[in-house]
């Protein structure tokens, strides 16, 4: 049933019940002889029925629809996920996940009904698993890559940053394209693991960058951003140059030459807590934003700026 959790949640379980009793009972209606209906859990019901075409299917789909349209709900939208299966001997519980494979590709999707297992379906789900059982060892293993794409001013026409993009380079399946891998990552909650891998690598890129052009002490080689506040450079640190987050520091100085010689005034922990990793500094109007992380209850902080002076230092989140 599309969106049942939030019917049962706007209507109370009392009602939400008596519909899924009236989905069972219309559901079991439409059955012949030998043919079974069972609720898994939730709002989903199996069915085993007798081989159909997929015009009976769509049929059997269509009928429901139209018998619930006297619903005090509406729309109820009861949705089919189908595995015809040809083999008599296979294993029942590998059919309903099949099934359920095939109903999950159209959840939420308007004016979507029903689904068939198919051989393509068949193949993007064992593509999913493969990338969910190699996705630990590829970050253990650093086959995760990043590029960057460069970014040019419109105004100057020259290059004024860079986009850094992620690419799997497997050994076992070779260069895989991030739309392959990016929407499971996305799913399973794994893409806040790579998130902090790529931020990682292009912290360690910008710090060895930056030592080619302007020499600066190991601790402050990771650096994340360098912004310009009216006299002062404004450079967060997330590593030094080892990897190690606990160098990470916000720092200023008046000139990128007295890095090297540590002319640079240390201002995370004098106007923020420190112990945490700043990453950026982006501004809103006349007041600046901190995002940083390791620290609870402390992740987004704004302040202001006035005559270089740092004030109205605040935790937002």
């Amino acid at each position: 049933v599309d969106s049942f959790t939030s019917i049962s949640s706007r209507h109370g379980h009392k009602l939400a019940n008596s519909l899924l009793r009236t989905i069972a009972m219309l559901l079991q209606d439409e059955l012949k002889d030998k043919e079974i209906i069972g609720r898994i859990m939730g709002d989903r019901f199996a069915l085993l029925v007798e081989h159909k075409s997929h015009e009976e299917y769509e049929k059997l789909a269509d009928t429901i629809q139209e018998e619930l349209k006297g619903c005090p709900v509406y729309p109820l939208i009861v949705k089919f996920g189908i595995y015809e299966s040809m083999n008599p001997g296979e294993n029942i519980a590998f059919m309903f996940d099949k099934a359920d494979c095939a109903l999950k590709t159209i959840q939420g999707k308007y004016n979507t009904y029903i689904r068939f297992y198919d051989e393509k379906l068949r193949q993007k789900s064992e593509e999913e698993q493969r990338i969910i059982e190699n996705m630990e060892s590829a970050i253990a293993n650093k086959e995760f890559e990043v590029y960057f794409q460069p970014k040019h001013g419109k105004d100057s026409g020259k290059t004024e940053g860079a986009e850094a993009l992620v690419r799997w380079n497997s050994p076992k399946f070779g260069f895989m394209n991030p739309n392959s891998f990016i929407p499971v990552f996305e799913s399973n909650g794994f893409i806040s693991k790579l998130d902090y891998y790529v931020w990682e690598s292009v912290c360690k890129t910008i710090g060895e960058c930056i030592k080619k052009s302007i020499p600066v002490p190991n601790d402050l080689a990771g650096m994340v951003q360098i912004t310009k506040i009216q006299s002062y450079y404004y450079i967060t640190v997330s590593t030094d140059l080892t990897g190690s987050q606990d160098y990470a520091t916000i720092i200023r100085t008046k000139s990128l030459e007295d890095l090297s010689s540590g002319k640079y005034e240390d201002i995370y922990s004098k106007y923020f807590i420190g112990g945490g990793t700043p990453y950026y500094i982006s501004r809103v109007d006349d007041t600046y934003f901190l995002t940083e992380h390791r620290l609870q209850g402390h992740s987004i902080w704004s302040f202001k700026v006035k005559n270089n002076e740092i004030t109205d230092v605040t935790s937002l989140y």
